[in-house]
């Protein structure tokens, strides 16, 4: 069977002026256009293949780069896009493990200085099915996208419609007046530029990924409590003015310190029954927080997930050999036991030996090495133990440019050091969950590395001169 021309199919569609052809035409229009290029091509280039007209087809361009003006549309919306210091997800390098560090250095710190906060949980109600349009066209003007891009997201976005099927019976069409499309890179774009300006409305950190939400501030007296609860009003009064709602039911404060008064907060001033539920335990991106700090449920949650993964492989395989279990416990059971381990780090042994038992079981999968001492296991996977990389992982995050600011480590003043040049200075703290925080607790080991480990010209040469220098380390537990 002929195969087709590719290559004359790929000529066709270069000689073809995107730009020129797609200017001025909405959505539905462009898409249109291209399938129909895109059937003649096929039918002229590939003659003996049944090809299905494009247009039944999902349009693809949306998540991907078959339409170059588009995307180029997209990237440009992207640079018009306001990146204030709240929203965390769109930044370069940043991720959810990322801003839990940010907030948990701000609220150990807090602690250490003897500070009571409260931290209200907020979450928007089907965030992104209730955007209005309208709204969200105007919000985009002021920020300065104007002209056809403006044009081509208001088409976009207008003339959609929906209906329902039941048991064969359909409604009558009914239009979209709200609600930003999702499974396109254009979507969470467009939804951060549209609640962009809410952590404006208070006066307490903010904090925002995707629809989820965090303010706080120190709440030592009944003060704090008020400028606390006005900031609450505001956000409400904002979500009102927008449209978009917060869903109450999954609106929670957290209070923390051990001489935090509890205070109660209203979700409603005209209603003073209406109080905002307290909780004593939150599953924040993916982390569980307790009111300590201890994350002794993260870890027993965490660890009974891979206990669970590890009996589903058992079950599902009859025999197990040393890169089978390798490649299955890298890819369905270790990330579990480490995401975002930098800020739960189990401070006691307990913690440590229930987290290690997980990868101490997996080990045992294959029979011929099970009788082994577990050290020797891992040396027989080249497995490191978790407590290896949790180490490891510190001094690979602290390589990072996000990290690595002035404001979070200084440099050694001391003439004369013991270990290495770039030796940092650790400063004092008073008690331990701040001893015990990234921060702090990468110092030592940081300033116990040999100089050329250190001294390295890129993160790749740091890991590798890292583990030849802990060799001896991979498999302490």
């Amino acid at each position: 069977m002929d195969k087709g021309d590719y290559e004359k199919m790929k000529n066709l569609f270069a000689a073809i002026n995107w730009e020129t052809e797609l200017d001025g035409k909405s959505v539905e229009q462009a898409w249109t256009y291209f399938c129909d290029v895109y059937t003649q091509f096929t039918n002229e280039c590939i003659p003996k293949c049944q090809v299905r007209p494009a247009r039944w087809r999902r349009p693809l361009w949306m998540t991907s780069d078959a339409v170059k003006p588009k995307k180029r549309k997209y990237w440009a919306l992207k640079r018009y896009k306001s990146t204030g210091s709240y929203e965390v997800n769109e930044k370069s390098k940043r991720a959810t493990t990322l801003q839990l560090f940010d907030q948990l250095d701000q609220w150990t710190e807090m602690i250490d200085n003897g500070d009571c906060f409260s931290v209200m949980y907020m979450d928007f109600s089907k965030a992104f099915d209730t955007v209005p349009h309208q709204r969200l066209i105007r919000k985009l003007a002021a920020y300065g996208i104007n002209g056809k891009l403006l044009k081509w997201i208001e088409h976009f976005l207008s003339n959609r419609r929906q209906r329902v099927s039941v048991n064969g019976s359909l409604t009558h069409w009914l239009e979209v007046l709200s609600g930003i499309p999702q499974g396109i890179v254009l979507g969470p774009i467009l939804f951060i530029i549209y609640v962009n300006d809410l952590p404006g409305a208070v006066k307490s950190i903010t904090m925002m990924f995707a629809d989820d939400t965090k303010v706080y501030r120190p709440v030592n007296n009944q003060d704090d409590r008020i400028r606390l609860q006005s900031d609450l009003q505001k956000r409400l009064m904002w979500a009102n003015k927008w449209q978009l709602q917060f869903n109450a039911s999954k609106c929670k404060v957290m209070h923390y310190g051990r001489r935090n008064k509890n205070l109660a907060y209203n979700m409603n001033l005209g209603d003073p029954a209406d109080k905002m539920e307290v909780t004593t335990e939150e599953k924040d991106l993916g982390v569980t927080f307790n009111r300590d700090l201890k994350f002794s449920t993260h870890v027993a949650k965490v660890t009974n997930k891979g206990n669970q993964v590890i009996g589903a492989i058992r079950r599902s395989f009859r025999y197990m050999d040393k890169c089978m279990l390798t490649q299955l416990y890298k890819a369905l059971v270790r990330g579990h036991l480490e995401y975002g381990n930098m800020m739960w780090n189990p401070i006691n042994k307990g913690n440590q030996d229930q987290l290690e038992k997980v990868q101490r079981r997996a080990t045992k999968l294959v029979t011929y090495i099970r009788d082994l001492p577990y050290q020797d296991r891992l040396r027989a996977l080249k497995l490191p133990s978790l407590r290896y990389r949790r180490e490891r992982g510190d001094k690979i995050l602290y390589g990072l440019e996000d990290m690595a600011s002035d404001s979070l480590f200084h440099m050694a003043v001391e003439d004369i050091t013991r270990s290495h040049r770039m030796k940092l200075q650790k400063p004092r703290c008073k008690i331990a969950l701040r001893q015990h925080f990234f921060s702090l607790r990468v110092i030592y080991n940081w300033n116990s590395l040999h100089e050329e480990v250190v001294t390295v010209p890129s993160l790749n040469v740091f890991k590798g001169r890292l583990d030849r220098h802990w060799t001896a380390r991979h498999y302490l537990i």
